[in-house]
């Protein structure tokens, strides 16, 4: 093992920017020089994150020197003595208060922390001067950094034994499985050292029968647990469509069964005592064997990612030694079978060479019999089948003796039609014409290596096979991201011409040309709300979605969510009410998409609703059930949509949430969508954990209900102003705004350029114009402009790499960036974020979102 105590590591404790005065200098010059020393510490901690400990060492202590030499010491002990005697520092030399002589040690000699550490216990002081062969001080050691020290070697070496503890006992395991050919014994053993090891509750190995139920054929657990030997489980929560997630690598860990889990089970696994569980699967030879399992009986547990790699390696070498286990009982089979055969052609041939050849003569094995010289003097026909050979040409031949009769040994051989035989060779002694001689066992074994070369010829085509679904998920990322740029980038030039020319940016229009624009402008939207929702789908669909889970007030969600609809309402005549009660739990889910789950949903109850119909939106807490109250299990709030629409026959319910999918063909003519709405809906609502629900009935109306966890324990009082969209636009519109400001615009796209070029200067902006990253960078270094527009997508150099070469200018290192990029994929914000912009839009853009982002930013950098 190595020494604790490298030379590097001595070196950390070494501090060496020392505090020097002369004996000559007055106690005032040293309090100054300690200020100085402690703000430069502070300084210097605040870049270090607050890390200062290598600085204050040298600040407790002043060293003195008098011709060029070590004399004494000074610490900030003795200057508040000195201080608190109402002495005069001014007047006060050093040399009259220091501490001598000063013990120190030569920085050559200080090759061990042993001996600066005895000096400390043994003189009682805490600072030791390092000095050079000249005895001037290059260094101060202190008792602080010694201790520093000490503990960083132990945590060190505290972890490195932790992880050989764990890989040790891992091989041990490992070892004792593999050291028994018991499949009883290592399943017991499995469980016996992973539930020690884990500390667990039960560990169990769990075999599936055909029909994919199973018997728990090993166990492992402690007396306060119910066992489960022997049980025959039907898990409902499995199916034969488990099969090949399971078989692929798939587990399933589990720290509270009341959380994510369906209800059938959840219900199963109490059935069974469990409160948290890891599942990995047990392999053998491709297929699924059956199931290793931890489980926590009496509480739940976080796993940690160690317990879960530890469970599966072990159903590694668990599935390693069940094949090892098969083959070797298999052999042992086969070898006692080749032995009864030998033994018995053996007595075959002391009682009668008449009743030798009539049995060599009808065995499907092959029989040799060798001479001490290793020449063939008798084979039966089996044996002439196998080599592709007369017995005559067989006789005669030279197949040498063996070196050992304890062994069988395999031989190759080419046949007549050019293909390869294999056999199985076991050897005899024996007598034959009163000489040694060998009694040869041909057992061919051609059948079973063609059998195993397809077997490793199937596995290369499965590898394959798995490149080829990694390499169609890659391009299906690219073909997602493309895409969304390919598609964007047309819309924000469309709906941003349209929003410019409706403010008048290009010029007056009247108000037929305005209603022309508007139809414009709600087929664009339409179309990105379709692009959006196709996205979406496939993003989960993928698994690129993530979550921004925040707590949320749920009036407030409802009342905003009832905003978007209420001109489409009024136009139909519609009645709009909200049913909320008096307190209501806060909601932790991500609010942009459940706001997006609850604006589709009454979108569509607008949609099929007839004019002067209702439309409620109903909130309420789902009862508990208190005698099983169970403060693990979450509680839910349903929010449902209400109206007196056309209603849905009973035999189309189980369409609805499938994509692309419309009941009815003449609704899709009647009613314009993708069918993507409510299948996005269902998944949304899934990954937070709820749950969809829906009861309808034709003719009379429609109910669609949304389940949602809550946390019952922060209810929320509900006293929520309304929302007035028009006040918040016009505070935004009679912001203060600089009109002189230079504003550059990076985009390759002229349709783009030209749309956010007029816009802007119709607000009273400057603007400048780059095609590319290269030239943006350029311009902004001459031009110092107050605010940059960057797209992501360029030629020549992307926008990503121009704004980390912009940031890298120290007079254009506080110049706000906007980041636009038509691909808005999950991730895009923080990436772009990171490199150096200051924010993020998605395109198409609102012109009114892009000024009110550039007058934010442009306020913020503002003296």
């Amino acid at each position: 093992m190595l020494q604790p105590y490298t030379p590097n590591l001595l070196e950390q404790s070494i501090a060496h920017n020392l505090l020097i005065v002369e004996a000559d200098a007055l106690v005032r010059d040293v309090v100054k020089l300690i200020a100085q020393a402690q703000a430069i510490d502070v300084m210097q901690a605040e870049q270090w994150g607050g890390e200062s400990e290598s600085f204050q060492s040298c600040v407790s202590c002043v060293l003195v020197v008098a011709e060029s030499q070590l004399v004494g010491i000074v610490t900030q002990s003795d200057l508040i003595r000195l201080i608190a005697k109402d002495s005069d520092i001014n007047q006060i030399k050093v040399s009259a208060v220091m501490t001598q002589p000063v013990r120190s040690l030569a920085l050559k000699d200080f090759q061990d922390v042993e001996t600066p550490r005895n000096l400390f216990y043994q003189h009682h002081f805490s600072h030791l001067p390092l000095v050079d062969e000249h005895n001037y001080p290059v260094g101060l050691v202190t008792l602080r950094s010694l201790l520093t020290l000490d503990s960083k070697v132990r945590s060190h070496q505290q972890s490195q034994t932790h992880q050989i503890e764990h890989e040790s006992l891992l091989t041990a395991i490992a070892n004792r499985i593999n050291a028994s050919l018991d499949l009883q014994v290592i399943l017991d053993t499995t469980v016996a050292e992973i539930r020690q090891f884990l500390n667990t509750d039960r560990v169990i190995a769990y075999k599936f029968e055909p029909d994919w139920s199973g018997v728990v054929v090993a166990e492992s657990v402690t007396q306060s647990c119910n066992s489960l030997l022997g049980r025959v489980l039907i898990d409902p929560y499995f199916s034969e469509a488990m099969v090949e997630p399971y078989k692929n690598g798939r587990i399933q860990v589990t720290d509270n069964i009341y959380l994510g889990l369906t209800e059938c089970h959840t219900n199963f696994l109490e059935d069974i005592q469990v409160k948290a569980l890891i599942v990995v699967p047990i392999l053998q030879e491709g297929q699924l064997w059956g199931l290793l399992a931890a489980q926590e009986c009496l509480r739940s547990r976080f796993w940690d990612r160690s317990s879960v790699t530890l469970l599966q390696q072990l159903a590694t070498h668990v599935g390693i030694a069940i094949r090892q286990a098969h083959t070797t009982a298999q052999m042992r089979q086969l070898n006692q079978e080749l032995e009864n055969k030998i033994l018995e052609r053996t007595k075959a041939l002391i009682t009668s060479e008449t009743r030798l050849n009539l049995i060599v003569s009808n065995v499907s094995d092959g029989i040799l019999i060798v001479d001490q010289y290793g020449k063939i003097v008798f084979a039966n026909p089996a044996a002439a089948k196998i080599f592709d050979l007369s017995i005559a040409e067989i006789i005669g031949q030279s197949i040498g003796i063996p070196n050992s009769l304890s062994r069988q040994f395999e031989i190759n051989h080419l046949k007549k039609d050019g293909k390869i035989g294999a056999s199985v060779l076991q050897f005899v002694l024996i007598e034959w014409n009163n000489h040694p001689a060998y009694l040869i066992s041909l057992h061919d074994i051609t059948e079973r290596q063609e059998a195993e070369a397809k077997l490793s010829e199937s596995n290369q085509q499965l590898e394959i096979s798995n490149q080829e679904l990694a390499r169609a998920t890659r391009l299906k990322d690219e073909f997602l991201a493309n895409m969304s740029h390919e598609l964007r980038t047309p819309l924000n030039a469309i709906l941003g011409m349209t929003e410019g020319l409706q403010e008048g940016v290009f010029g007056a229009v009247n108000e037929k040309q305005i209603k022309a624009l508007q139809t414009v402008e709600r087929s664009g939207s339409h179309l990105l709300s379709l692009i959006n929702d196709i996205l979406d789908v496939a993003k989960i669909e993928s698994g690129q979605i993530e979550l921004d889970y925040t707590l949320t007030d749920v009036a407030a969600l409802c009342q905003s969510s009832l905003a978007f609809i209420k001109q489409q309402s009024v136009k139909k005549r519609i009645q709009l009410e909200i049913k909320l009660p008096q307190q209501l739990s806060e909601l932790l889910i991500d609010e942009r998409r459940i706001r997006q789950v609850l604006i589709n949903l009454l979108n569509n109850a607008v949609k099929f609703t007839l004019e002067e119909g209702r439309i409620t939106l109903e909130v309420t807490q789902l009862p508990t059930d208190i005698e099983h109250l169970d403060f693990s299990t979450p509680q839910f709030i349903r929010i449902a949509v209400i109206d007196t629409g056309i209603g849905i026959a009973p035999e189309n319910i189980s369409k609805l949430f499938q994509p692309f999918i419309q009941i009815d063909s003449a609704l899709n003519r009647q009613y314009a969508g993708t069918g993507l709405g409510l299948s996005l809906v269902k998944r949304i609502v899934e990954l937070h954990g709820g749950k969809v629900s829906l009861t309808s009935e034709l003719g009379v109306g429609s109910c669609f209900a949304i389940d949602l966890p809550c946390n019952s324990s922060s209810p929320i009082p509900l006293s929520l102003p309304d929302i007035n969209t028009s006040d918040l636009e016009a505070l935004i519109s009679t912001t203060t705004r600089k009109k002189s400001h230079l504003i550059l615009l990076a985009e390759d796209n002229e349709a783009n350029i030209s749309t956010f070029s007029s816009y802007l200067e119709a607000k009273g902006y400057r603007t400048l114009l780059a095609s590319n990253g290269r030239e943006a960078i350029a311009l902004a270094k001459v031009h110092k402009p107050d605010l940059i527009l960057m797209d992501i997508q360029m030629p020549v150099m992307d926008g990503l790499e121009a704004i980390q070469h912009i940031r890298l200018d120290p007079n254009l290192v506080d110049i706000p960036i906007i980041a636009l990029t038509a691909l808005a994929m999950t991730g895009d914000r923080e990436r772009f974020l990171e490199v150096g912009a200051s924010d993020y839009l998605a395109k198409p853009v609102k012109l009114k979102s892009l000024d009110q982002m550039i007058q934010t930013l442009l306020n913020r950098a503002s003296p």
